[in-house]
């Protein structure tokens, strides 16, 4: 089931929020403008998987990074 998708993060509705959430996470921080891409996603305990892919299907190399920024 997917939780969510997600490229542009300086265009979401909430890119305050995942600004503030990667600097207090311990994140590089992003660059407004920036087309990368970061979601934040509040998650019970488990396991999870991820799948990445560009836009359009398209192939490429990437990182994955996850952080518990949780108060």
């Amino acid at each position: 089931k997917a939780i969510g998708s997600h490229d542009n993060w300086s265009s979401s509705d909430d890119a305050g929020i995942i600004a503030a959430a990667a600097v207090s996470g311990g994140a590089f921080p992003l660059a407004n403008g920036s087309l990368d891409s970061a979601m934040l996603v509040m998650l019970p305990p488990g396991s999870y998987s991820v799948q990445m892919s560009g836009v359009g299907n398209t192939t490429g190399i990437g990182i994955v990074e996850v952080y518990d920024v949780d108060p």
